[in-house]
């Protein structure tokens, strides 16, 4: 278990841009407001925010959502808006990137926001050993899962690239620093994408 204590001296936590403009047609509505264990993905998300001080621009595909999301999270959110029907992950990325928020930032913290569960500590051990390197990706057993943590530099030269097939083809076109960081926790590597992957998540595990 990682204590949690914030960023590293002198550093700044990364943004976080929390991907949640997709329409959720196998969920039977947007993920961001799906649950799992007892919470929306959005309360888990906020939660993990809020026990590691990280600041976050949330990624949704309408106005009317604004509202709902505020309820769920108990304050207003920064959000940007992807209105792409057709938009992929990138597009959602994209169109953060050009949000006040976002201009000044040196590193991001890419949140699909199909992936709820991730725990605190999993957040801060990739930032941690982010380091030298352009992005940091939790790893287990040869397989890598998310959040990415990235630099602004890597991340705008992907988007530059304008791949047809997304993040994963801009990644291989554009080959980055990625440190695979070993991690325990299971959460990034769980995609909740129906109702039957939350209740095979189970019960939140006890301490």
């Amino acid at each position: 278990m990682i204590t949690v204590t914030g960023p590293l001296p002198g550093a700044s936590p990364p943004l976080v841009l929390v991907l949640a403009a997709g329409a959720g047609t196998r969920m039977g509505g947007p993920k961001v407001f799906a649950h799992v264990r007892g919470c929306a993905f959005a309360t888990h998300i906020a939660d993990t925010l809020h026990t590691l001080g990280w600041p976050a621009l949330w990624v949704l595909r309408t106005q009317s959502q604004i509202p709902i999301l505020a309820d769920m999270i108990n304050y207003m959110p920064d959000v940007c808006l992807n209105t792409n029907t057709a938009g992929d992950m990138l597009s959602s990325v994209q169109v953060a990137l050009a949000a006040p928020k976002a201009l000044f930032q040196a590193t991001y913290c890419i949140w699909p926001v199909d992936f709820p569960l991730v725990r605190p500590e999993t957040l801060q051990q990739l930032a941690n050993e982010l380091g030298s390197c352009d992005g940091a990706v939790p790893a287990n057993n040869f397989c890598t899962g998310h959040p990415l943590i990235v630099k602004r530099h890597i991340l705008c030269r992907w988007i530059s690239s304008r791949p047809r097939d997304g993040l994963r083809q801009a990644m291989f076109e554009q080959p980055a620093c990625i440190r695979q960081v070993p991690v325990l926790d299971p959460a990034p590597f769980r995609n909740l994408n129906t109702p039957d992957d939350c209740l095979a998540a189970g019960p939140a595990p006890r301490e």
